[in-house]
């Protein structure tokens, strides 16, 4: 199901707006770095006339990069000028401050994070994760973005975008500036290409000199501006439009396998996140959870199927393909297997492939026996 689109998408909306200048030179200002984003077009007069949203100064986050840009979206701030400072005075004046100030009061529009009294959560079900400035924007504005710059109107879809985004993009913003690991140490290698890393990037380094930190910021908005778009965007037209056809699958998985346990969905179709909420929805028991889903690849002429992940785990399947099958390939697995038109199976046993359809039922009729 495709929404109805929207004139322009809030990146290229971005690009189009910022611009970053130094503020005029005013004595009560020579003394701090601060800037400005605006267009070129309009005048001083009329600059003075904006509405302005402050942030703090000197290195920067991907939270305040991501809150300010958020901001940015709503109507009443589309055109405002950015102050990056620590001065409480200079603060005092904005209409919005995020991520810095020491205050949080959503109806003064004051986003700090830091104070040690500060327990913001987005919502009774996410309980690990405190709120940065970037899911504070979020939490309170989140939906306005959605209805107003992306045109969903249904309020349940409003309320499943605003969900999915920030499952699945905002809440890692927050967790690592707040340092919450996504598990337990020693990590098994280090990620250092997740967004807020390469915000990071952004800030000059010590070997450099003489470089536009304001246009660095401007940087940083683009490039998490850019990230929410994408998710936003495939919230609304993968997300959205793949639950509808899920739900008529699951009804209909009986007519794959007798088992109830495996499905047929087309190739990429997401899925995982509402078969977790439907199962929880309906209280369905381990041993009747869905387990497997096969999909054809035009590319290849050849059927796939993967086993389904246990909720909450990155790689643990719910019931994986046999051990003693696993990592064979062709005709040794065909021999091992007794399945004709078996093509190969991952070693760690998440997914196979073959020639036929039947083919890859008949190894998960090996599969629930043997498990």
């Amino acid at each position: 199901m495709r929404l109805k689109p929207v004139h322009i998408t809030a990146y290229s909306w971005l690009l189009q707006q910022v611009r970053i200048h130094p503020v005029p030179s005013t004595a009560h200002l020579s003394h701090i770095h601060t800037g400005y984003i605006s267009n070129l077009a309009f005048t001083r007069e009329m600059a003075s006339l904006k509405k302005k949203i402050g942030t703090h100064n000197g290195c920067f986050h991907c939270d305040e990069a991501m809150a300010v840009s958020m901001l940015m979206l709503l109507s009443e701030f589309k055109d405002a000028e950015v102050i990056r400072t620590r001065d409480e005075a200079i603060l005092a004046t904005c209409d919005a401050v995020v991520d810095v100030g020491g205050v949080f009061d959503p109806e003064r529009m004051r986003f700090d994070h830091h104070q040690n009294e500060f327990n913001e959560y987005f919502d009774e079900k996410h309980t690990v994760t405190r709120l940065s400035s970037a899911g504070l924007v979020y939490k309170y504005f989140g939906k306005r973005v959605i209805r107003e710059i992306y045109g969903v109107t249904e309020e349940a879809n409003v309320e499943e975008v605003y969900q999915q985004v920030y499952n699945r993009f905002i809440e890692a913003l927050d967790a690592i500036d707040n340092g919450v690991a996504v598990a337990d140490s020693p990590l098994k290698y280090e990620n250092s290409t997740h967004l807020p890393a390469r915000i990071a990037r952004l800030n000059p380094s010590w070997v450099d000199e003489n470089v536009d930190v304001d246009a660095r910021f401007r940087d940083a908005m683009k490039l998490t501006l850019s990230e929410f778009d994408y998710y936003v965007r495939n919230a609304i037209d993968v997300h959205l439009s793949a639950i509808r056809k899920f739900e008529e699958l699951y009804r209909n998985r009986f007519n794959v396998h007798q088992s109830g346990l495996v499905i047929e969905t087309p190739r990429g179709m997401p899925f995982s996140h509402t078969l977790y909420q439907l199962e929880e929805k309906e209280g369905t028991p381990a041993d009747k959870r869905l387990a497997f889903y096969i999909t054809y690849d035009s590319a290849t002429n050849q059927y796939r199927c993967s086993c389904i992940k246990e909720k909450d785990s990155q790689f643990a399947s719910r019931r994986p393909f046999p051990k003693r099958l696993s990592g064979l390939r062709d005709k040794e697995l065909e021999k091992a297997s007794g399945i004709p038109g078996l093509t190969f199976i991952h070693r760690a046993g998440f997914t196979c492939g073959g020639l036929t359809k039947e083919s890859i039922l008949k190894l998960i009729d090996i599969t629930l026996q043997e498990s």
